[in-house]
């Protein structure tokens, strides 16, 4: 054997020598990628049964790495794409589109006032948005929740109400203390967790669009946990609401 040939043979040994180390690494890194799964979600009451579907999985793939991560209406389209979350549960008003991504549709409501058992209109189920034009509105804030921001700013201007009476929040949360409080009232929906407070009550508003509750990600995402949590989570979504 040549010189060259002896080269070459020492090298391709080598090669081959570590070509199952090397598969073994690249498979490694391929299965810690797809046990990964991050989860964006709206302060929103069917994000409060998340957990214990991710503890149900924990207990299902010990080696599986979840992420939650909290949003505001505006950033769980933006998180999903900077890659920052893999799939994001929020609300959707019914004329809102996405394209690049595939919608997963849970569950829908329609928004509602949201008042406390102490307030004039609390026995009634339904009634019109006019009905409360006395009352202080409180609203998440148009920075991180445009949408609906807008979307209440156009509903009140169709029944001839003004902004002047209403005060803005960052989270739906500090609404709703602020209503259990007495503060004012709020246009939400049952999708709100308005289960935390015990004397919190939905009016119901007619000729109202839907709101829909749905899982959202990327289209170019193929993580396979994506449709395993969706399942999951849509099985745990007809059980509680």
């Amino acid at each position: 054997m040549t010189e060259a040939g002896k080269v070459l043979y020492s090298e391709i040994r080598m090669f081959f020598s570590q070509e199952s180390q090397l598969y073994q690494k690249v498979r490694a890194a391929a299965e810690e990628k797809i046990r990964k799964l991050n989860i964006g979600f709206m302060g929103i009451r069917p994000a409060y049964h998340i957990p214990a579907i991710v503890q149900d999985s924990l207990r299902e793939y010990p080696d599986l790495s979840v992420n939650l991560r909290r949003y505001n209406w505006d950033g769980i389209i933006p998180a999903l794409n900077s890659g920052e979350i893999d799939v994001g549960l929020r609300l959707r008003m019914g004329n809102e589109t996405n394209a690049g991504f595939e919608h997963f549709i849970l569950d829908k409501d329609y928004p509602a006032i949201i008042v406390s058992t102490r307030h004039a209109m609390a026995e009634r189920k339904h009634a019109a948005l006019t009905d409360f034009m006395n009352d202080t509105f409180l609203l998440l804030s148009k920075k991180d929740s445009a949408i609906p921001f807008s979307y209440t700013v156009k509903l009140f201007q169709k029944h001839g109400l003004t902004m002047e009476s209403c005060l803005v929040y960052d989270q739906v949360e500090t609404i709703l203390m602020m209503i259990h409080a007495d503060a004012g009232i709020s246009l939400l929906s049952r999708f709100a967790p308005i289960d935390q407070f015990s004397d919190l009550v939905v009016v119901d508003l007619d000729g109202i669009e839907p709101l829909y509750l749905e899982l959202v990600w990327k289209k170019t995402n193929t993580n396979p946990l994506i449709p395993v949590f969706a399942d999951r989570l849509k099985k745990d979504t007809a059980d509680h609401l």
